[in-house]
């Protein structure tokens, strides 16, 4: 009886890890065609946007604004800021976009690469999604990991975890989205710089 007890148990856990709920599944399906992975195996989206009547020292001025505004604490670092090229390049981390509670807490942050390039009337951003931070909290204490995103479930089709990871990578992406929509209203002129100095 013990035996076919730890057997069902084993099963169970099996199951657990390797299967997807419904939820899962109808996460992934909505965003399925709407992501890439580039050659370093990054999770990249790109956006060009035409910004008429604009200069490229404007853009990029708007560019070094946005990145002042939200890479400023210890995770972010810029490592271009290239006007004459109108390159800026940082470092970030996106926290918390997914947690599952029960006896073990999974909390997963997203480290992510963003690259705003200025041209004349025009800006290209891009935004790499690179790895996984993941926090673990058990009775037995707490661990951290940093992963590649490529290594777990969707990218990896057999990967653990399918519906944590399933359901992070989901989060991850609409947080990427958000963000790149934040930042191109921000290059519009739609920012904090833009608002009216007859206070």
């Amino acid at each position: 009886m013990k035996k076919t007890t730890l057997l069902l148990f084993i099963l169970f856990l099996f199951n657990a890890s390797y299967s997807q709920n419904k939820e899962t599944t109808r996460l992934l399906e909505s965003i399925e065609g709407k992501w890439k992975q580039d050659e370093k195996k990054y999770i990249t989206y790109q956006e060009i946007v035409e910004i008429p009547n604009i200069s490229k020292d404007i853009l990029f001025s708007r560019a070094e604004n946005y990145f002042a505004y939200t890479y400023k604490d210890a995770n972010s670092v810029i490592q271009v800021n290239n006007k004459e090229s109108g390159t800026l390049i940082g470092k970030g981390i996106f926290p918390d976009v997914y947690s599952k509670g029960g006896l073990i807490l999974t909390i997963v942050s997203v480290k992510h690469i963003l690259k705003i390039e200025c041209k004349e009337n025009k800006v290209r951003v891009t935004l790499s999604l690179t790895d996984y931070d993941i926090k673990i909290v058990s009775t037995q204490g707490t661990e951290h990991s940093s992963n590649a995103i490529y290594k777990y479930y969707p990218i990896d089709k057999k990967g653990m975890a399918k519906n944590n990871y399933g359901q992070a990578f989901y989060y991850s992406h609409k947080t990427a989205i958000q963000t790149i929509d934040e930042i191109v209203k921000s290059l519009k002129g739609d920012s904090l710089e833009n608002n009216n100095d007859d206070w």
